[in-house]
C-alpha cells in the first residue's frame, strides 16, 4: 500500500479542510492506497473514481446495519454531474465549479474531490467523494419557544428514489390556527437530461372548525442553469395559493392597535380598537422565460420571459370594530389586490471566482461563497391589454461585493425597486435595500458574525409589510411582535470553532441584536436583545446545523410571561448569508 502524502503537502489551489474532512480524506487514501498529486493543473485525466460513503461509516457511533434502511446514491448519479470527463486537462475552476455543484444536492452533505497522482507525470486521477445523508427520511422544521410550539413542519419523504436523487414526499405542517398536507414530486433529470420537474399540491384545514380553508401548491418544468460554461437554460412556473393569511406573534394572533400612542409590544386596552391581523387571500403566479448565458470570467446571462400574477385580499369580519380603526387597518396592513401581467427582461453579472470557508452557515463542511461585484438589472411593463390593473412600468436592480478576509469574508449589498405609470408620470410602488455581512478570520476559538439589513418602502402601493421577532432577527422577543412598512435589524454574534465529538460537531454563539420594523421614521424605535446559543452539526442528517438559541430582551416594556418566552429550537442559522436574486437583496 502506497504511503499518503499529508493533506499540506497537495494541491495548493485546495482549500484547507475541516478536522473531520481531514479525518475522511485520510481514510480515502488508506483504502485506494493513493497519494495526492501536488501539482495537477493542466495535467491528462486519465481516470475517474466515484465513492459514495455510507451514512453509517466505521468511525461513527451507530451499528452499520441502519444503512439498509435507506437507498444509497447511485455512481451514475453523481457521474452525470461532473462537468469534466476522462482525457480532458484538470481544471481546478472546473472541479471547484463540480464540487459546488454536488454540495448543492441534497443527498450529499460532505463533497471532496481529490487529485491523486496518475500513472505517468503527465497524468492525474480523480477520486470523487461524497457522504449520503438519510434518503428515507421524517424531515423536519419546527419553531419551538416558551409560549408553544409555533410552527411545526413534517415530511416524510423517499429523496434518493432508486438511488437517482428522484424524491417522493409527502407534507404535513402545523401552526397555531391550521394544520396543511400534501404531497411534492421532484425529478431532477428527467430520462438523464438536464430537464427538473417538480409538481405539488396541498390542502389547509382550520384546526377549530375542521374545514378545508385553503390551497396551495406549484408546477415547474425547465433547464436550469447549472454550470457556469453553459449558454441556454428556460422553464415556465406556475403556484397558486389560497388561505386565509394570518400573522403570529408567538401563539396568537398579532393584533393591529388602532391607538398610534400606545406601543405596539405592549396590551392594547380597548378590544374594540384592536383588530387581528388576519384576511383571505387569493394568489396565483406564473412565469415562463429563457436565459442566455456568456462565460467567461465575467459570466453574464440575459433572460426575456412573460409572467401573469394576480393577488385578491379580502378583510375578515370587522363589523365588531371601531370603524375608523377598521378603515385604518385596511389602509395600513391589508395588501393591496392587484392583477400584474406583462413581459420582463433581465440582465445578470458576476465575476467566475469563488472561495472556501469553514464554520460560517455549516459546521465541519466547506462552504462556497461568489466573490467580486455582481450586479442585477430587471424592467417589467405591467399591460392594461394583458388584464393589468394598471399600466406601469417596473424597474428594479441590486448589486453585492464580496471581497475574501483570510478564512473569513465581507459582502455589501443595495438594491432599489421603482414603478410608475407613464400616462401620469406618478410613481406607484418605490423600495431602497441594503445590507452587510462581516465574518472575520477565526480569532482564536472562534470568529465575529456581523450582519445588517435595511428596508424602505417610501410608496407603497401593495402596502407590503415587514415583521421582527422570534427565532432569527431579534432573539428574545416574541415571533412576528413587531410589524411595519419598514425594517431596519443588525446582529452580532460570536461563533466558537466546532468542536469534534465522534463525527458530529458543536459549536456555541453570543448575540446582540437590534432592530425594529416601522411605518415611518417618525415611529422608529429600536429594540435590542442578548443571549446564548448552540448549534449542532449532523452531518449523517444534514449540511444545516440544528439551532438552540436563548435570548433576552433589554426594551422595557416587553410582554413577556417567563425566561423562557425567548428559547428557541429549530435549524439553520439565525439570518442567512445575504445575497442578490432576481433583481433584489436576498435573506
Amino acid at each position: 500500500m502506497l504511503v499518503a502524502l499529508p493533506l499540506a503537502h497537495a494541491d495548493p489551489q485546495a482549500p484547507a479542510y475541516s478536522p473531520y474532512e481531514e479525518e475522511t480524506i485520510a481514510r480515502a487514501l488508506a483504502r485506494h492506497g493513493a497519494e495526492l498529486e501536488p501539482r495537477p493543473e493542466g495535467k491528462l485525466i486519465e481516470e475517474i473514481g466515484v465513492e459514495v460513503l455510507d451514512v453509517i461509516e466505521a468511525r461513527d457511533p451507530l451499528p452499520g446495519a441502519l444503512n439498509g434502511l435507506h437507498c444509497t446514491t447511485r455512481q451514475r448519479a453523481i457521474r452525470r454531474e461532473l462537468l469534466f470527463a476522462e482525457g480532458q486537462p484538470f481544471e481546478r475552476a472546473v472541479v471547484d465549479e463540480t464540487e459546488r455543484n454536488l454540495r448543492s444536492l441534497r443527498q450529499q452533505s460532505l463533497v471532496v474531490i481529490l487529485a491523486l497522482k496518475g500513472s505517468t507525470a503527465g497524468h492525474v486521477r480523480l477520486l470523487v467523494l461524497g457522504k449520503d445523508i438519510w434518503s428515507l427520511r421524517l424531515n423536519t422544521a419546527y419553531r419551538l419557544t416558551g409560549r408553544g410550539l409555533e410552527a411545526l413542519f413534517v415530511e416524510p419523504s423517499e429523496e434518493n428514489l432508486f438511488g437517482m436523487r428522484r424524491s417522493i414526499l409527502s407534507m404535513f405542517a402545523y401552526d397555531p390556527a391550521t394544520v396543511s398536507f400534501g404531497a411534492r414530486y421532484i425529478e431532477p433529470r428527467l430520462a438523464d437530461s438536464r430537464i427538473l420537474f417538480s409538481a405539488s399540491a396541498n390542502a389547509i384545514v382550520n384546526q377549530q372548525t375542521g374545514k378545508a380553508e385553503g390551497s396551495f401548491g406549484s408546477f415547474e418544468y425547465g433547464v436550469p442553469i447549472y454550470s457556469t460554461r453553459q449558454h441556454w437554460a428556460w422553464g415556465a412556473t406556475v403556484s397558486w395559493r389560497e388561505a386565509i393569511t394570518r400573522r403570529f406573534s408567538g401563539t396568537s394572533l398579532a393584533v393591529f392597535n388602532g391607538d398610534a400612542l400606545t406601543d405596539p409590544m405592549n396590551a392594547c386596552p380597548d378590544p374594540r380598537r384592536c383588530i387581528p391581523v388576519r384576511y383571505a387571500s387569493d394568489a396565483i403566479f406564473g412565469t415562463v422565460g429563457v436565459t442566455r448565458s456568456f462565460p467567461g470570467k465575467r459570466v453574464q446571462l440575459v433572460q426575456v420571459g412573460l409572467s401573469a400574477d394576480r393577488r385578491v385580499y379580502t378583510p375578515i369580519d370587522l363589523a365588531a370594530y371601531d370603524p375608523a380603526v377598521a378603515r385604518q387597518f385596511v389602509e395600513d396592513r391589508l395588501p393591496t389586490s392587484v392583477t400584474r401581467n406583462g413581459v420582463f427582461a433581465r440582465y445578470q453579472s458576476y465575476e467566475n471566482r469563488y472561495t472556501k470557508v469553514q464554520e460560517v452557515e455549516t459546521l465541519g463542511l466547506q462552504e462556497n461563497y461568489r466573490l467580486g461585484f455582481e450586479g442585477h438589472a430587471r424592467v417589467y411593463p405591467l399591460l392594461g391589454a394583458f388584464g393589468s390593473t394598471q399600466t406601469l412600468l417596473g424597474y428594479s436592480s441590486a448589486a453585492a461585493y464580496t471581497h475574501e478576509l483570510g478564512d473569513g469574508l465581507v459582502r455589501v449589498l443595495a438594491g432599489a425597486g421603482l414603478e410608475v405609470t407613464p400616462a401620469h408620470d406618478s410613481i406607484v410602488n418605490a423600495t431602497l435595500q441594503g445590507g452587510m455581512r462581516l465574518v472575520t478570520p477565526r480569532l482564536g476559538v472562534g470568529r465575529l458574525v456581523l450582519d445588517s439589513v435595511a428596508l424602505l418602502r417610501p410608496r407603497n402601493g401593495l402596502n407590503s409589510i415587514s415583521s421582527l421577532g422570534g427565532d432569527g432577527r431579534l432573539r428574545g422577543y416574541l415571533s412576528g411582535l413587531i410589524l411595519g412598512q419598514n425594517l431596519f435589524a443588525a446582529n452580532l454574534e460570536f461563533r466558537s470553532r466546532a468542536l469534534q465529538l465522534w463525527t458530529f460537531q458543536m459549536g456555541g454563539t453570543v448575540f446582540y441584536d437590534i432592530g425594529d420594523a416601522f411605518d415611518s421614521l417618525e415611529k422608529l424605535r429600536l429594540k435590542q436583545g442578548i443571549g446564548v446559543g448552540l448549534r449542532l452539526g449532523f452531518p449523517q442528517l444534514d449540511r444545516t446545523v440544528m439551532r438552540i438559541d436563548l435570548g433576552f430582551p433589554l426594551t422595557a416594556g416587553v410582554q413577556r410571561n417567563t425566561w423562557l418566552d425567548g428559547l428557541v429550537l429549530t435549524f439553520d442559522q439565525a439570518f442567512d448569508m445575504p445575497s442578490v436574486g432576481s433583481s433584489a437583496v436576498v435573506r
